[in-house]
């Protein structure tokens, strides 16, 4: 059996345990946890940020691939137009641009 004065031996140390071990390492694991939180945080924000830029860069790429289907249309039917004139050009008798050539 455990007498008083042995009981009051182990609740003091207890007591000095919880007050001066445990409780600074429960405290000192609070502003760590919080830091974590608030990187997490931070970590999120910019994981969505590069999520949105990704999906901003498909839609130029997709943007810019039909702008490349159309200059290219373009072009074709410019050939197609200047083959007509020099054709108008070639047949036209009073046309100067005829006697430039």
């Amino acid at each position: 059996m455990v007498t008083l004065q042995e009981l009051g031996i182990i609740s003091g140390l207890m007591a000095f345990f919880l007050t001066w071990i445990i409780l600074p390492l429960v405290k000192s694991n609070a502003p760590a946890q919080e830091q974590m939180r608030s990187m997490q945080l931070s970590v999120d924000k910019l994981a969505g940020a590069v999520e949105k830029l990704c999906q901003e860069v498909a839609e130029n790429n997709e943007e810019l691939a039909g702008n490349k289907e159309q200059l290219h249309t373009l072009f074709v039917n410019t050939g197609k137009l200047e083959r007509r004139m020099d054709n108008l050009e070639a047949r036209c008798i009073n046309c100067p641009a005829r006697h430039n050539n």
